[in-house]
């Protein structure tokens, strides 16, 4: 079944990638269009696929010296990907109900690049 399911395509550059899955592409690409006015360079890419994963969404996670997952809940496909793929998956939770506001997903992503926590 998995070799149906398209290769994870990454669309940016820079050491971090901002992973997303469902209705968080919208917010994580503006937010990285931001990020890069500023002078911040980050790769994106989004899930399509979750059961089966794409055959290279492990080779693509290791690929990064950070990735940086924001979910719209506690954190479960991070938590999902890191057991899976052994990856330090940094997250990004929403729990308001709402999708991201971009100037606080680039907040929080700012934060997440510095190595602190929120």
């Amino acid at each position: 079944m998995q070799a149906v399911i398209p290769d994870l395509e990454v669309e940016g550059e820079g050491d971090t990638l901002i992973l997303g899955w469902g209705g968080t592409r919208g917010s994580i690409l503006t937010a990285a269009t931001v990020l890069k006015d500023r002078g911040t360079n980050v790769a994106t890419a989004h899930l399509h696929y979750i059961n089966p994963f794409p055959k290279n969404l492990g080779e693509v996670l290791q690929g990064y010296k950070k990735v940086i997952m924001p979910e719209m809940n506690t954190g479960q496909l991070r938590m999902l990907l890191r057991s899976q793929f052994l990856v330090d998956i940094v997250g990004i939770q929403n729990l308001c109900g709402r999708s991201f506001f971009v100037e606080e997903l680039v907040d929080e992503i700012e934060i997440r690049m510095k190595g602190e926590s929120a």
